[in-house]
């Protein structure tokens, strides 16, 4: 027979290991220091889950052995969280605990030792993390959790109607002398050869007027129109 007092220690109070032997020469235990005789109890104080083997020696070295474990309680997180508390504003957060098997609990940062379970606002202006360690006889537990203030509105696009302006532009008269200071620049109108073919001049009702001079035959050559254009141009402008 090999027994204990208690399976799982629950307490700070040492537990009793006892046994009943006959015909040994000695007895050890694993994990307890000696070597014992007879049937005497021993006490133990594990501080966390241990197995104890005893071991009985007969006379002629027969060898007999039995184990048992014992384990010890360990605290418990049951619950940890957290909600926004817009009673105090939007920057502040409620956190709720319930613990277990627990002496007190520690909560960080800016909370510190509490009771075992329990509730606290919590003004907060960025997303904060919160661990909550749960303090038990023999062990610690940790948790975390991850909070926020109420998030503030982004705009993420903006629609702006675009206005719709609407242009009517007369031109009464021309100032032929505003072209006075005109310089066309030759070799950059020859890229624009294949519209001078199909150019409509606006007429203006002078006797030099472009138009009236102007021959709609077609030209016998693109440098030839280029030519001919540019200097009646000049000519008007001159003669204006």
């Amino acid at each position: 027979m090999f027994n204990v007092s208690k399976s799982i220690r629950d307490t700070e109070e040492p537990l009793t290991l006892s046994w009943k032997t006959e015909n040994v020469k000695k007895i050890t235990i694993s994990n307890v220091e000696g070597e014992f005789e007879g049937n005497t109890p021993v006490q133990i104080e594990p501080k966390s889950k241990t197995s104890y083997k005893l071991s009985a020696y007969g006379y002629f070295d027969e060898l007999l052995e039995k184990e048992i474990t014992i384990d010890i309680i360990k605290p418990r997180i049951k619950r940890f969280d957290w909600e926004i508390n817009l009673n105090e504003g939007i920057d502040n957060v409620d956190l709720m605990w319930d613990t277990e098997n627990t002496k007190e609990i520690r909560i960080d940062p800016k909370v510190g030792v509490q009771a075992i379970q329990g509730k606290i606002n919590i003004p907060i202006r960025e997303e904060t993390i919160f661990t909550l360690t749960a303090i038990g006889i023999f062990t610690s537990v940790t948790e975390e959790i991850k909070a926020h203030p109420f998030p503030a509105p982004i705009i993420k696009q903006l629609f702006i109607e675009t206005p719709i302006m609407n242009l009517n532009t007369t031109i009464e008269s021309v100032d032929i002398k505003s072209f006075k200071g005109l310089e066309l620049p030759f070799e950059n109108l020859k890229s624009g050869i294949p519209l001078l073919e199909t150019l409509k001049l606006p007429k203006f009702e002078t006797k030099n007027s472009l138009i009236d001079s102007f021959d709609d035959n077609e030209s016998q050559s693109k440098d030839f129109v280029i030519h001919t254009l540019f200097k009646r141009i000049k000519n008007v402008i001159n003669q204006s």
